[in-house]
C-alpha cells in the first residue's frame, strides 16, 4: 500500500488544478522539489503561465498523482505563495493523510445520470447510479433477455455536454434493485475524447466531494473547540 511519503516524494510529477479568475478550471503539470519546511510542498511548474499570478493565499488547489501501482490519488490543499523565476515554484500546504476519498481507483463515483439503451430495436430509458472510467452501473426495467455477456448499444448523458456519449456496453453483472434491475456495463469502444470527458466529469465530482468533506471536518473541529 502506498504511503504519503512515497506519493509526495521529491521528483514525482503531480498535476494541479485550481479555479481561474473567470471560474474556469486551470490545469498545470508540476514536479515536487525539495522544501526546507516539512509542512509545505514545493511544486516546480512545467511552464510559465500568467494564471498563477491570480492565486492568493488560501485558494483551493487540487493535487492529482499516480502511484507506481497505477492508482490515482487526489488531494485538496491550499495555496501558500508563488516564487517567481524562469520556472515558477508554487508552495502549498502539504497533505497530512491518505483517506478513502483520496484513493481514486479507476475514478469511481456515485451519480444520477440519464441513460438510454437499445433493445429489440427500441430505445429504452434508465439511470446510471455509479460511474467509473471503466464502465457504469445502471438501473433499468426488469428484462430477462438481458444476461451476463450481453452487449447493449447505449447513450450516457453528462452535464454540460452538447451530445450524449454513445458506447457499446458489455453486461458484466446483474442484480435486483427493488422492483427494477441493476446492470453493470463495461465500456467496450470508448474513444479517447469520450474517456477524457468521463474522467474530467469524475474528477470534478470527486474534487467537490473532497472539498465538502474538508469543510465538514473543519466545522466539526470548530464545534469541538466551542
Amino acid at each position: 500500500m502506498e504511503t504519503l511519503e512515497q506519493l509526495l516524494r521529491p521528483g514525482r510529477e503531480i498535476q494541479i488544478e485550481f479555479e481561474g479568475v473567470n471560474g474556469e478550471k486551470i490545469n498545470s503539470k508540476t514536479k515536487i522539489i525539495r522544501c526546507a519546511q516539512r509542512e509545505y510542498l514545493a511544486l516546480l511548474v512545467a511552464s510559465k503561465t500568467n494564471y498563477l499570478n491570480h492565486l492568493t493565499a488560501g485558494d483551493s488547489i487540487t493535487l492529482t498523482c499516480r502511484s507506481e501501482s497505477k492508482n490515482v490519488f487526489c488531494f485538496v490543499t491550499e495555496f501558500v505563495e508563488l516564487k517567481s523565476g524562469e520556472l515558477p515554484i508554487i508552495i502549498v500546504n502539504r497533505p497530512t493523510k491518505i483517506d478513502n476519498a483520496s484513493r481514486r481507483n479507476f475514478f469511481r463515483c456515485d451519480v444520477r445520470l440519464p441513460f438510454t439503451y437499445f433493445l429489440r430495436n427500441k430505445e429504452r430509458k434508465g439511470e446510471v447510479i455509479n460511474l467509473s472510467a471503466g464502465g457504469v452501473f445502471a438501473v433499468i426495467d426488469v428484462d430477462s433477455s438481458i444476461i451476463v455477456g450481453s452487449r447493449l448499444a447505449c447513450k450516457l448523458f453528462l452535464p454540460k455536454t452538447k451530445e450524449p456519449i454513445m458506447f457499446v456496453g458489455r453486461v458484466v453483472g446483474i442484480r435486483k434493485i427493488d422492483d427494477n434491475q441493476g446492470i453493470a456495463l463495461s465500456f467496450q469502444n470508448l474513444t479517447k475524447d469520450q474517456q477524457t470527458l468521463i474522467v474530467k466529469y469524475l474528477f470534478d465530482q470527486q474534487r467537490v466531494m473532497l472539498i465538502q468533506k474538508r469543510v465538514s471536518g473543519n466545522n466539526n473541529n470548530k464545534l469541538m473547540i466551542m
